[in-house]
């Protein structure tokens, strides 16, 4: 062969098929198993080795990026942030810090004492307020507010003109209404910190009767990564002080506070709970367990675990990759906390296979002296053993009767039938109540914000990027009409309460300011003043108290901005990166799953090698996540569904959200471990024992046969490996929070769908279906059909070969 390869290199490629022709994947893993059985200590200390890198976890700093994390960094959110951060000359995102105050005594906050201390409390925070942070430094409110340090003296004014009102009650250059009071010509606005008021037609100092709440925002401009964790050290001090604030029972406030930071910690919470009871790989442990146990203890320990790996390792192999190869498309996503996730799971999953080959079965070799086989069997056992034995048989052929397969076929359709419908009704929401844990302090916060303040105060700001000449007058109408459209929208609290330069600038113009302007245009002190390229407006709603509204008061804006391309307009609102987030959610998934499917489908073939099998597996595959998907949507949509065949769905209120997206990544990665094992053992055309101490191959040729094959090798580790995932993460069901329930709930319903069509709906169909189609091997096809005609080749070239050497 050397020779002719250099005689006729054009023959490289037939004689490698030669080679290949005698290469199987069961005799790849059997070489593999009985080298690691040569040489375990050198396995087993490499092993060690790879598991101490993993000491770093613990300085490992644990956070979750709840307002944009989940935010696709391609979405239309982001790019309107980018051009309000250019607009604010700011290269950090603007982020705000909300300190709400009510009075404890549950009446109005506009009473002077607790006004004033409301007061107090707010410069207290804004001047005085500080933290440490990393390298000694002392931050302040004050090193991150740039444009926003004076945001909230509106309180302050009006705390001072109530003083002045109610010493002098006839002065008529007050008038303290609400919401907007005046202030000797000066519009005060005070609906944007004043909320739950009541006001009366009858008074004499002010028409507020009563103010459940004050809200103050301290909204900062992060420039650096450095601001960022600055500005969350001083965020988590503001946090405490609020809580230790609002404890002391001397003081007549209730003081909460919520932001970023503070969310991100307290769902982090949960994360932290939840990580000694996630255990991954059992599935792999329990295969590789199950056959060691079947193999004569005559054979030596290298011997068996090379028939170990020959028998689960392409099974076992086939889960790995298609379940990194799952995550690792997820890590491909635009989702920054998603992607995050899926490559953390990547790993661990891959770390899973390669500790169960390297340390797990050394480990199996080491105890293998301990083992010893009873020569005298007790009658209990012998009992069990032909029970057992029994019931295998007759399950085994009841699963290869035509008409239980009939019956499951029927069963399957209705099912995919409610799993396509629940899933096609699915819907993205994004439930913040939900999603916080239950015992942490912000619920009371959050609540008051989407219930009160954004029921009555949800501003957008309107960024005008082109240069508008306002001596145009179509030009001038052209942005009147588009700043008119803002407020022609149903719920907006009217032009009022529009902060629009050009109104301003108008009643100025028309009022001292006719022949003024100029003047300060024309004066040294501003000679790079004459020229304005940003424009902002902001332009106030009310009535938005579900995030339905909220998206499509997005959606409106947004088309609004489409319509009026010459002024190169963009919005941006607080919550834009959440709205993007349930916008994408859909599609990120539905995306996600096909391609997830598509790449478990090549990975199937490579190792199954059979297109039917293939095909088989990729349906109950995505048959599994249809129904976690669907079922979890219809379980609270149909009552008489849920009533007469999921009862145990009942208590489940879940919608698609970046948790539930998490979920299903891993439903759909855990669906192949119930998968590739069944399909795999069944395609097997021969099954080993051991006889007068001779290896003696035996046909599997008959549908019953490779099914009973098949049962017996897989029903007992695979339902091991279910129960103890679900027994593993049982415990944190006490947490009774959401995120912890939906993972539990998830894992619960993909082992009960996964054994159901690992152990009944596959074995059933899978019997049903000729052997002649299981035994066709595309890998085998190819190599032999090359290979025949390489040798015949070979065959004739060979005497001219002698003659020329």
């Amino acid at each position: 062969m050397f020779i002719s390869f250099f005689l006729f290199p054009g023959t490289k490629t037939n004689e490698l098929l030669v080679v290949l022709k005698s290469i199987s994947l069961k005799g790849f893993f059997r070489l593999w198993g009985t080298f690691i059985g040569q040489f375990p200590i050198a396995f087993l200390i490499s092993g060690l080795i790879l598991c101490s890198l993993s000491c770093g976890i613990i300085n490992l700093h644990l956070r979750d990026n709840v307002r944009d994390g989940y935010t696709p960094r391609t979405s239309r959110s982001r790019q309107e942030t980018n051009l309000y951060r250019e607009f604010l000359g700011s290269e950090g995102d603007p982020a705000m810090t909300t300190v709400l105050m009510l009075a404890k005594d549950n009446g109005s906050m506009h009473r002077l004492n607790y006004l004033q201390e409301a007061v107090q409390t707010m410069v207290y925070i804004s001047k005085n307020l500080s933290t440490t942070v990393s390298g000694g430094s002392t931050v302040g409110y004050g090193n991150f507010c740039g444009h926003y340090c004076d945001s909230n003296v509106v309180v302050g004014y009006f705390l001072q003109a109530l003083y002045q009102k109610t010493l002098d009650p006839g002065s008529m250059s007050l008038q303290l209404t609400y919401p907007i009071a005046d202030l000797r010509g000066i519009k005060l606005h005070l609906e944007r910190n004043f909320f739950g008021v009541q006001t009366t037609d009858n008074y004499n100092i002010t028409n507020i009767e009563y103010i459940k709440v004050i809200s103050m925002s301290f909204m900062a401009e992060m420039k650096t990564a450095a601001d960022t964790e600055r500005l969350g050290a001083w965020e988590l001090e503001l946090f405490d002080y609020c809580s230790k604030y609002t404890s002391a029972h001397s003081n007549m406030l209730e003081v909460l506070v919520i932001g970023a930071e503070i969310v991100d910690t307290e769902m982090n919470k949960d994360g932290q709970r939840m990580s000694p009871y996630f255990a991954t790989g059992v599935n792999d442990s329990f295969l590789t367990v199950h056959a060691w146990l079947r193999q004569p203890l005559r054979l030596s320990a290298a011997t068996r675990l090379g028939k170990v790996l020959e028998e689960v390792g392409p099974s076992i192999t086939t889960t790995t990759l298609t379940n990194v190869v799952t995550f690792l498309i997820g890590w491909l996503t635009p989702t920054e906390e998603i992607s995050i996730f899926c490559f953390g799971s990547a790993m661990a999953l891959g770390f899973a296979y390669i500790y169960t080959v390297i340390i797990f079965c050394p480990i199996l070799y080491y105890c293998s002296p301990k083992e010893t086989k009873d020569a005298h069997e007790g009658c209990f056992r012998r009992k069990g053993k032909r029970f057992f034995r029994g019931v295998l048989l007759g399950y085994s052929r009841v699963l290869s009767d035509h008409r239980i397969a009939l019956l499951l076929f029927i069963g399957t359709l209705v099912y995919w039938y409610f799993g396509i419908m629940g899933t096609i009704s699915i819907t993205a929401k994004l439930d913040t109540e939900k999603i916080l844990p239950k015992d942490t302090p912000i619920h009371r916060p959050n609540r008051i914000i989407e219930n009160i303040v954004w029921a009555e105060y949800y501003p957008v700001t309107v960024i005008v990027n082109n240069p508008v000449d306002v001596r145009d007058v179509d030009r001038l109408n052209y942005v009147k009409a588009f700043v008119n459209e803002f407020e022609q929208l149903p719920t907006c609290r009217g032009s009022n309460f529009t902060i629009f330069w050009l109104r301003d600038y108008v009643d100025y113009y028309w009022g001292v300011g006719v022949n003024d302007f100029d003047f300060y245009f024309d004066a040294d002190e501003y000679p790079d003043e004459k020229e304005f390229g940003y424009k902002k407006l902001a332009v106030v709603y009310e009535n938005n108290t579900s995030w339905d509204d909220r998206i499509d008061l997005m959606l409106k804006w947004r088309a609004i901005v489409d319509r009026y391309p010459n002024l190169n307009a963009s919005v941006w609102n607080v919550n834009s990166m959440f709205v993007d987030q349930m916008l994408s959610l859909k599609s990120l998934t539905w995306q996600t799953c096909l391609w997830t499917l598509l790449c478990m489908t090549i990975v199937c073939t490579i190792f199954i090698q059979n297109p039917v099998s293939v095909l088989i597996a990729t349906m109950a595959i995505a048959s599994i996540s249809l129904g976690v998907m669907g079922k979890t949507q219809f379980s609270f949509r149909t009552v008489s569904f849920r009533t007469a065949l999921f009862r145990y769905l009942s208590f489940w209120h879940l919608d698609l959200d970046p948790v539930s997206l998490c979920a299903v990544l891993i439903s759909i990665g855990m669906a192949v471990d119930f998968v590739a094992h069944t399909t795999y053992h069944y395609q097997l055309s021969y099954r080993e024992v051991i006889r007068d101490g001779q290896i003696v191959r035996i046909d599997l040729d008959t549908q019953y046969a490779r099914l009973r094959h098949t049962i017996s090798n897989i029903a007992w580790p695979m339902s091991q490996a279910g129960i103890s995932t679900v027994i593993c993460i049982l415990p944190i069901v006490v947490l009774q929070n959401y995120i912890p329930l939906v993972f539990v709930k998830t894992i619960t319903l993909v082992v009960i769908w996964g054994l159901w069509h690992g152990l009944v709906l596959l074995p059933a169909f899978l019997s049903q279906i000729p052997l002649y189609l299981l035994n066709f091997n595309c890998y085998r096809l190819l190599v032999s059909g090359r290979t025949d005609s390489t040798l015949q080749e070979m065959s004739l070239l060979a005497p001219e070969a002698s003659m020329r050497i």
